[in-house]
């Protein structure tokens, strides 16, 4: 037997213990009001082909994956803690004889702490992530070993804000995250931003100024540098309806064809009718080509959506932040529980209750990191939706992202690498009694590389389980799922397995 532990890294001791340092620093004396929930996942998958390979090399096996998990949130002080993560192990039984056992942290902690009354802040937040490896191989579900791997990161933001002469607001903030992955190893990344504005009354004014940084482990290469200032001036036409023209600078250090302050402009946009619906945006026309960014949520007592789309520059620890909260059902669940359940303690128990109850899943497809030692030029467009309803619930999203990486950030460039990713899921459950109900979740992906149109991998999953209540902190499901893969890059397959899980809540 071969025993792995799944995705480690020579760094993981360091980042875990800088995430417990970074959280035990805030004293948890100040939370008023917590929520802890603890259980235990226990599921089999038995697979006709688990490492999807071609035809007639099908390695049929069975799979046991045991996972205890944790749930927390606090509220009612200075310091507010929220997260959640599962350890889990996984026993591979195959029939040729290469069994092996693998371990998979996954979850998040986050503490944000007041540490002088509305002025200066601490964000914090530790992250395990499972993430496949490469965009063009597949893996049968988010527990194989197939093409995945675990990645770490570490976030640590102080920011002051406050107001001046009773009308100019202002915020200076540092974000950083220390990311680290068998793939890419210790890669840091800075957003640093000050700020300082005056809301439209009708007129109003913001000026800026934003420094991104990113520094990896490639030999040969420095800190890479990018700096903007812009100025906005914005004027209300209505309470809730405002327009304005913006204007800017930035500069790179790493091309010659921005390494000198470059002019550009824009326009932006927002509408807050009331609390429930929020439309804002900009569009700038920057030295990489047209940028923007713009997002309209709306909810309601039993639905919630999203909508979003931007083209900026990235990096690979931005896209830890990004990607996971593009189809992230426990956001949207939080927005439309927000009406009937305002505190957040109980909202986050309705949360829980919910998704064990319905089986949707918490976060829904989303599109592959692509790991890189540079800034990306990323264009993001997605849609994702939940509705609750007493018998019928169902999870919805849509993207396609495309990323493009050069040799320095411009549009006269050539550009080297450019992957488009698209992918939908819908996730439907029914509660065909008190105890059962069914849940049927479709997936389809695709990546092609568009500079070698030959390069293309498309997967498809379905998936139908039907989940029973065994007592009050106990619930079962069985389930059977098909999916098949198409690929010029690797090679076609199709699987299809049977599976159970317990989990039970203590």
């Amino acid at each position: 037997m071969i025993v792995r532990a799944h995705g480690t890294s020579r760094y993981a001791p360091t980042v875990a213990i800088a995430a417990i340092g970074a959280l035990l620093a805030v004293s948890p004396a100040t939370a008023q009001r917590y929520n802890l929930e603890t259980g235990i996942n226990t599921s089999g998958t038995l697979s006709s082909n688990p490492d999807l390979a071609p035809s007639g090399q099908e390695n049929p096996g069975f799979r046991l994956d045991i996972s205890p998990y944790f749930s927390l949130a606090s509220s009612g002080g200075k310091l507010e803690l929220s997260g959640g993560g599962a350890l889990g192990m996984s026993v591979d039984l195959r029939q040729d004889g290469g069994n092996g056992v693998s371990f998979r942290p996954s979850g998040y902690l986050a503490a944000s702490w007041e540490a002088i009354d509305n002025f200066f802040f601490i964000d914090s937040r530790a992250s395990v992530y499972s993430t496949l490896d490469n965009p063009f191989q597949a893996t049968t579900d988010p527990l194989s070993p197939t093409n995945t791997s675990t990645s770490y990161q570490l976030g640590l933001t102080p920011y002051i804000r406050g107001r001046l002469l009773s009308q100019l607001d202002y915020e200076v903030r540092s974000d950083n995250q220390w990311t680290d992955s068998p793939n890419w190893s210790g890669q840091y990344s800075a957003t640093n931003t000050a700020t300082i504005s005056r809301a439209p009354q009708p007129w109003g004014f913001a000026f800026s100024w934003q420094q991104q940084l990113l520094q990896s482990n490639e030999e040969g290469q420095g800190l890479l540098d990018t700096q903007t200032v812009r100025f906005s001036l914005r004027y209300a036409v209505t309470s809730n309806f405002a327009v304005g023209a913006r204007v800017g600078a930035e500069k790179y250090n790493y091309t010659l064809k921005a390494n000198d302050w470059q002019r550009f402009y824009g326009a932006e946009a927002s509408w807050r009718p009331n609390d429930r619906t929020n439309l804002e945006g900009y569009w700038e026309d920057r030295v990489f080509g047209n940028s923007w960014q713009a997002s309209f949520s709306y909810r309601r007592p039993r639905m919630a959506f999203n909508v979003v789309s931007s083209r900026l520059l990235s990096n690979t620890p931005q896209q830890f932040l990004t990607f996971p909260g593009l189809s992230n059902l426990v956001s949207l669940l939080d927005a439309a529980f927000t009406t009937r359940i305002p505190d957040p303690i109980e909202r986050q128990r309705a949360i829980i209750g919910f998704l064990s109850q319905t089986q949707l899943p918490a976060e829904l497809l989303t599109p592959t990191f692509i790991y890189s030692q540079n800034f990306q030029i990323q264009e993001t467009n997605s849609a994702s939706v939940v509705y609750y309803g007493p018998r019928n619930s169902l999870g919805f999203t849509v993207y396609s992202t495309i990323t493009e990486s050069t040799a320095g950030i411009s549009s006269q460039i050539p550009v080297t690498s450019k992957i488009r990713q698209q992918g939908t899921a819908l996730s439907f459950s029914h509660q065909m009694t008190p105890i059962m109900g069914l849940t049927a979740t479709a997936n389809w992906s695709n990546s092609e590389d568009l500079l070698a149109t030959s390069e293309v991998t498309t997967q498809t999953q379905l998936w139908l389980q039907l989940n029973r209540t065994l007592g009050v902190r106990t619930n079962g499901w069985l389930g059977a799922r098909y999916q098949w893969v198409t690929s010029t890059v690797t090679n076609d397959a199709t699987e299809f397995a049977i599976f159970f899980t317990l989990n039970h809540r203590f």
